[in-house]
């Protein structure tokens, strides 16, 4: 069966999956009265001012819709069903939004999952969350906790979505993750060393693409916390380089002020190779437009304070790549909803980026008012 049509057959499976456990019908009727429904609203502005005038200001305003169903769970199985709608509300010139040919609305999850004590299967699209596979995916995944402390997660990606997640972008398709092949991960996540460390090492294989492999170490407690990683990738393009990547991280909490500081260094022939073939989780800065170059070399260091239960941040970041160099500063604003006006959540930020070439430097505002149920 082809596997674009993975999601769908999850979800009709449902009726028979179900009912093969059921003993009758009220039982499997109670499971869809008592699932979830959440979703988001949401409000999204952007506005680039280029520093060079002879290139134009550029921005848009959209709205967005995310609604998501979950039923019950019956004898360990649920199904679950999300869709998000985008919609662009203007632009300052035509374009700036998209080319006119994104979908209004995308499915990014239809999946039929089944939990028990000592393993979950989820089929269908669903929300991936790895260091190198993120946002939206159709695959099967199978996630193995009966070792204690131990998370060992199984994934075959057949296609992706980065969009689906996007309530600021316009949409775009699922496409294929690696032609008909797909991407593997294996991905294992150990607890048990110390309080508050995590151990990670992981492994992708896209057959005829690339293969990388890794290993992350996390700590944290109340006052102290730092991030070690490095990953390889090797591959199978001719004449494509490896690639790779070393991210360090420190962080310090002192009463409501976090600060944080980083390096982030890539591999000088191959930058990150085809590592971010499938999502990422490194790049800290809001535009980070060299961060994964070819031989890119990123410093930088963050201060965020709480008060009176408004988050502020900054976080300035620098990257030399090649011969060449960029500066950004992000200064937010994050106004939590639940301590103000119920449900609704404020944020905004203020992005500068500096370069040597002049043609890309901007000053920019991004401000989002989201509505939660």
């Amino acid at each position: 069966m082809n596997k674009k049509y993975l999601g769908l057959v999850a979800l009709l499976s449902l009726g028979g999956a179900l009912s093969l456990c059921a003993g009758d019908n009220t039982t499997l009727q109670n499971a869809f009265k008592n699932g979830d429904v959440s979703g988001a609203l949401n409000v999204y502005m952007e506005r680039y001012n280029m520093s060079n005038s002879s290139q134009k200001n550029h921005g848009f305003t959209l709205g967005s819709v995310d609604l998501n169903y979950e039923t019950g769970s019956f004898k360990g199985f649920k199904a679950s069903l999300g869709f998000r709608g985008n919609h662009n509300i203007n632009q300052v010139k035509n374009g700036d939004y998209g080319n006119g040919s994104e979908p209004s609305a995308v499915l990014h999850t239809a999946n039929l999952s089944y939990t028990n004590d000592y393993f979950s299967i989820i089929l269908g699209r669903q929300e991936v969350d790895l260091e190198w596979m993120g946002d939206f995916h159709e695959a099967y995944t199978g996630i193995i906790n009966a070792i204690p402390d131990t998370t060992i997660t199984y994934i075959h990606s057949v296609s992706y979505d980065a969009s689906a997640s996007k309530n600021d972008a316009a949409l775009g398709k699922f496409d294929k993750t690696n032609g008909s092949n797909g991407i593997d991960v294996i991905d294992i996540k150990y607890d048990g060393l110390l309080v508050g460390m995590q151990l990670n090492g992981y492994y992708y294989y896209g057959q005829g693409l690339a293969s990388w492999y890794g290993g992350k170490i996390t700590f944290d407690n109340d006052i102290f916390g730092f991030t070690t990683q490095y990953a390889k990738s090797h591959e199978k393009v001719s004449a494509t380089p490896d690639g790779s990547i070393l991210a360090l991280e420190v962080r310090a909490n002192i009463k409501k002020t976090g600060l944080s500081a980083g390096y982030i260094s890539t591999d000088k022939q191959g930058g990150v190779g085809s590592m971010t073939h499938a999502g990422d989780n490194i790049n800290p800065l809001e535009d980070g437009n060299h961060v994964y170059d070819t031989n890119a070399n990123t410093v930088y260091g963050s201060i965020s304070y709480e008060i009176y239960n408004i988050d502020l941040s900054a976080m300035y970041g620098s990257t030399n790549y090649g011969n060449s160099n960029e500066s950004e500063l992000d200064i937010g604003l994050e106004l939590d909803g639940k301590n103000y006006f119920k449900n609704f959540e404020f944020e905004a930020m203020y992005v500068n980026t500096n370069s040597n070439d002049i043609t890309t430097d901007s000053d920019a505002i991004k401000v989002k008012i989201t509505y939660t149920f």
